[in-house]
C-alpha cells in the first residue's frame, strides 16, 4: 500500500515537472518571439522616422505636411498593420511547396505547359502544384545550346536557347548585395535581384504579372563558345577571364561583364520570356529625366482628376498597383508600361532595391494622387504585416542558387515602405471614406 503510495506520489511529481518545463519552454518561445516582434517594430518605426523633410520638399512635388502627415499617422499606427497575420502562414505554405525547385523528366514538357500558363496580364495561375517548382529548376539547370545578344532595352543581356530550344533571357549581375546607388532614382544598371525578389513579391501579393524568374550562374567559356557571330564580337579573353559588352543602347567595351578567372561563372538572373505580343504604352507618371525640370504629375495634386476621364477605372487601378508594387521595391523608372491583352504586366523590374536608406515616395503618386485601390490588393497586403513579408520572402528565395538575394537593410526598408502603403490609404481614407476601396 505504502509502495502504491509512493508511486502516485513520483507519478504526479514527474508529471508537475513536466508541466514545468513545457510551460517555460513555451513562455520563452512566445517572450522570444515577442522580442523578435518588438525589435522588428522598432526597427521599421525607426527606418519610417522622415528626418530629411526639407531636403525631401525641397527635391520634390511634396510639401511638409504632407512627410509629417505620413509621419504621425505610422507613430499612431494601429497593431493590426505593425502585428503578424496569422492567416498569411497558410498562404506562405502553399506558395513554398509550388515554388521548391524539383526535378523534371522531360524538359520540353516544362517549357509546354508554362508558355501555356498566360491569361491576359496572369504570366502564371494561381495553383500550379509542383509545375512552378519544375519551370524553376528547368531554368537554373538546362543546358546551353546557343547564345545571342539581345538588343532589347538600354543594358547588357543575353539570349540563351536552352535544352528543348526553350529560349530565355539572361541579366547579369553589376554590382555586390550591399552596393548603395547614389543619385536619382534610376540611377545606375539593372539589379539582377531585384528581378527574382520581384517574381517572388509577386507572387506574394497575388499580382501574378511578373515575368518567372530564377538565379543562375552562367558558365562565360560556354558563352563563348556557343556564341553566334554577332555575340562573338563582342566577347573577349582578358586575364585568363572570359568578358562580354554586348551591343545594346548603353553597351561599351569598357564595361564587361566577366567570369571567373578559376570556375568562368557569372552570376545573373534568367528570365522565362513572356509569350505573345506586348503593346507598350508611356506611363501618365512618367519622369522628364531632367534634374531642373518637373513633370506635370510632380507639381499638380489635381493630376488625377483628367485621367479619370481619359483611362478606365480597371486601367487606373492597375496602375496604382503597379505604383504599390514598384515603391516597396524603389523602381522609380517606370517610365513605360507594357499590357498583354489590355491588361498591365510587370516587366523590367531591375532598377529595385539600389539604397535602403532612401525612399522615394513620389513613386507611390498614382495611389495618393488618385486616392483608390483594389479592396483585393489591400486585403492581401494585410495578411504580410509585422516582418512576415520578409520571412515569406526569405523562404521562398533560400532555395535560389543566388541566395541570399537582399541585405537585411533592404529587408527593412521594404517593410518600412509597406507601412507607408497602409498610411497613405488611411490618409485616403480620411478624405474620402470606404469610397476608396475599388
Amino acid at each position: 500500500m505504502i509502495k502504491i503510495k509512493i508511486k502516485s506520489w513520483l507519478f504526479i511529481v514527474c508529471l508537475l515537472f513536466v508541466l514545468f518545463v513545457l510551460i517555460f519552454s513555451l513562455d520563452f518561445y512566445f517572450l522570444h518571439r515577442l522580442s523578435v516582434q518588438e525589435k522588428r517594430i522598432i526597427q521599421i518605426k525607426q527606418a519610417n522616422k522622415y528626418t530629411d523633410f526639407l531636403e525631401t520638399a525641397q527635391k520634390s512635388h511634396f510639401n511638409l505636411s504632407f512627410l509629417f502627415n505620413i509621419s504621425r499617422k505610422i507613430e499612431q499606427i494601429h497593431p493590426a498593420f505593425i502585428n503578424q497575420n496569422p492567416h498569411h502562414l497558410s498562404i506562405r505554405r502553399k506558395l513554398v511547396k509550388s515554388f521548391k525547385p524539383v526535378p523534371f523528366e522531360h524538359v520540353e514538357d516544362v517549357w509546354r505547359l508554362a508558355i501555356s500558363w498566360p491569361l491576359d496580364n496572369e504570366i502564371y495561375p494561381e495553383n500550379v502544384d509542383d509545375s512552378m517548382g519544375q519551370l524553376l529548376h528547368a531554368l537554373q539547370v538546362a543546358g546551353i545550346q546557343k547564345t545571342f545578344n539581345s538588343q532589347r532595352g538600354t543594358q547588357l543581356k543575353l539570349v540563351l536557347r536552352l535544352d528543348g530550344g526553350q529560349q530565355v533571357l539572361w541579366k547579369p549581375g553589376w554590382y555586390t548585395r550591399d552596393t548603395k546607388i547614389e543619385g536619382p532614382v534610376y540611377s545606375g544598371k539593372d539589379r539582377h535581384n531585384s528581378e527574382i525578389i520581384s517574381f517572388y513579391l509577386g507572387a506574394i501579393f497575388n499580382l501574378r504579372w511578373t515575368p518567372i524568374v530564377a538565379g543562375r550562374r552562367i558558365n562565360m567559356k560556354e558563352v563563348y563558345e556557343k556564341a553566334d557571330t554577332v555575340l562573338k564580337e563582342t566577347m573577349l579573353i582578358k586575364d585568363e577571364q572570359y568578358c562580354v559588352y554586348g551591343k545594346c543602347h548603353y553597351c561599351n567595351i569598357s564595361e564587361l561583364i566577366c567570369g571567373d578567372k578559376i570556375s568562368h561563372l557569372a552570376e545573373g538572373a534568367v528570365l522565362f520570356l513572356i509569350p505573345g505580343q506586348l503593346q507598350k504604352h508611356i506611363s501618365p507618371w512618367q519622369r522628364t529625366y531632367k534634374p531642373h525640370k518637373k513633370a506635370l504629375w510632380e507639381s499638380d495634386s489635381h493630376y488625377c482628376g483628367p485621367l479619370r476621364k481619359k483611362f478606365s477605372l480597371e486601367r487606373l487601378l492597375d496602375m496604382i498597383d503597379v505604383a504599390i508594387f514598384d515603391y516597396l521595391i524603389q523602381n522609380g523608372d517606370r517610365h513605360r508600361h507594357e499590357s498583354r491583352n489590355n491588361r498591365l504586366v510587370l516587366v523590367d523590374n531591375g532598377k529595385g532595391f539600389g539604397n535602403p536608406h532612401i525612399d522615394h515616395l513620389d513613386i507611390l503618386a498614382p495611389l495618393y494622387q488618385c486616392c483608390m485601390i483594389r479592396k483585393s490588393t489591400y486585403d492581401r497586403m494585410l495578411l504580410f504585416t509585422g516582418g512576415s513579408l520578409t520571412d515569406t520572402l526569405k523562404e521562398l528565395t533560400k532555395e535560389d542558387p543566388l541566395d541570399p538575394l537582399l541585405t537585411d537593410e533592404h529587408y527593412i526598408a521594404m517593410e518600412k515602405r509597406l507601412l507607408t502603403v497602409f498610411v497613405t490609404v488611411q490618409l485616403c481614407q480620411d478624405k474620402f471614406g470606404k469610397e476608396i476601396f475599388k
